[in-house]
């Protein structure tokens, strides 16, 4: 399982806080407590050329990316 984001880590709410927040916690999570296999944590950047570069190398496996504004809360059901 790829893991991109997280909204209730033991039961807290962080859907109003923006995405660099709640990927700053789950970030934090993986390192915590060592996840790994099956569990991993979806790579990240903010550098459209680096985005393109996966895309390039990846031609199986990658399904595409995932667009999340860093200052944007989470919102459910709904695209932004």
């Amino acid at each position: 399982m790829v893991v991109f984001d997280l909204v209730r880590p033991e039961g807290t709410d962080l859907t109003s806080r923006p995405y660099r927040e709640r990927r700053a916690v789950l970030e934090a999570l993986f390192a915590d407590r060592g996840l790994a296999a099956p569990l991993t944590l979806c790579p990240s950047t903010i550098d459209p050329a680096t985005a393109r570069a996966w895309l390039e190398r990846t031609p199986a496996g990658l399904e595409g990316l995932c667009f999340k504004r860093l200052t944007e809360p989470y919102r459910g059901g709904a695209r932004a």
